[in-house]
């Protein structure tokens, strides 16, 4: 591949990532089998990626503010209603790392308030991972858990505990968006965690389902970005891609790259895109709603932030730092944002 103005290690970078890419038919939802696929010790890539630092504590403690401030309004409007119920939905939920680091804590927290968790993945084998979590919690099984072939959208089951149930859907999202509203139904709380919207290829897909998740939400919407201070290497090499006219599958539009995950046994090649601030002004501009709240996280560096309390810590004075620099140029140095949208009619 002859590229002008890229150095040789970055060529090299490309040549990699370009065998891979064209050697196969890039199928996200494989990709993402192959990520959350265990092994014989019931452990996925995702899981020894993050070890046991799954959910950094400020992400944590977001997301769990969010619900309880949800819950306290409901309680509030219906004080005497002593079958208050809390729905939620995990969009892009993985093998269910929102439940065993938040939500699990709330249902124990609220013994009185009953949680309806709705579970969407594009992966069948992170779903199955997040089952044989939820079985070793003591969930029980309603019914019968069906995990078929094919990629439509379908229910796989509905598992309980307590206070809480929880119903997994499998499908793809830019399927059928109406389908999929059919089968989800509406919710207090919509969660979009992990850079799930980076993983959707073209802006129009994304804009769709931002849009979707707002329509289906009472209350808020709550949804993680990967912004351009995320995988620097990747975009100058896609973007002098784009420059050269070279076609890279999905990775067509600007701040579009792809990044690999070299394991013992496989390489797993993931399209990711770049969340930047012309992007984030068309959302922000949509007549959907009233709030759109951002909040800026570090991430820096990157992943050695979730190992600890001061890591944490120091990432929030970073973040306080950077809130003081215009967006535009504080995109650049923050890994994420928090997207945080009131939908209350």
């Amino acid at each position: 591949m002859q590229l002008k103005n890229i150095n040789k290690g970055y060529s090299e970078f490309l040549y990699e990532i370009e065998t891979l890419i064209f050697q196969k038919k890039n199928n996200l939802s494989e990709e993402y089998d192959k990520y959350f696929k265990e092994d014989e010790n019931n452990k996925s890539i995702y899981d020894k990626g993050f070890k046991k630092h799954l959910m950094p504590i400020r992400n944590k403690k977001h997301i769990k503010s969010i619900i309880q401030k949800t819950i306290k309004l409901k309680q509030k409007l219906s004080p005497y209603n002593d079958d208050l119920e809390i729905s939620l939905l995990d969009f892009g939920c993985g093998n269910g790392i929102i439940y065993t680091e938040c939500l699990k804590d709330l249902c124990k927290k609220y013994k009185n308030v009953k949680f309806k968790i709705t579970a969407f993945d594009i992966s069948k084998e992170g779903l199955k991972s997040y089952i044989n979590k939820l079985k070793k919690d003591n969930f029980k099984i309603d019914g019968e858990i069906i995990i078929g072939k094919d990629t439509k959208i379908y229910d796989i089951g509905l598992l309980h505990k307590d206070n809480c149930s929880i119903k997994l859907v499998h499908g793809f999202i830019t399927d059928n968006l109406p389908a999929l509203k059919n089968i989800l139904g509406q919710f207090d709380i919509s969660l979009a965690i992990y850079g799930v919207l980076n993983h959707i290829p073209c802006e129009i897909n994304r804009k769709k389902v931002f849009e979707f998740l707002c329509e289906i939400s009472n209350h808020k919407v709550l949804i993680h970005v990967s912004t351009l201070g995320s995988y620097k290497k990747e975009q100058i090499c896609f973007e002098v891609l784009r420059k050269n006219k070279i076609p890279f599958q999905m990775a067509v539009e600007e701040n579009d790259i792809y990044y690999s995950r070299i394991t013992d046994n496989s390489t797993i090649v993931n399209y990711y895109h770049l969340v930047d601030i012309k992007e984030l002004n068309k959302l922000k501009n949509l007549k959907i709603n009233k709030k759109f709240k951002m909040l800026l996280g570090c991430y820096y560096p990157h992943r050695q932030i979730s190992s600890g309390l001061i890591m944490n810590i120091l990432d929030r004075i970073m973040c306080i730092l950077l809130s003081l620099f215009p967006l535009k140029i504080s995109q650049h140095l923050v890994k994420y944002l928090f997207l945080e949208i009131n939908t209350e009619k």
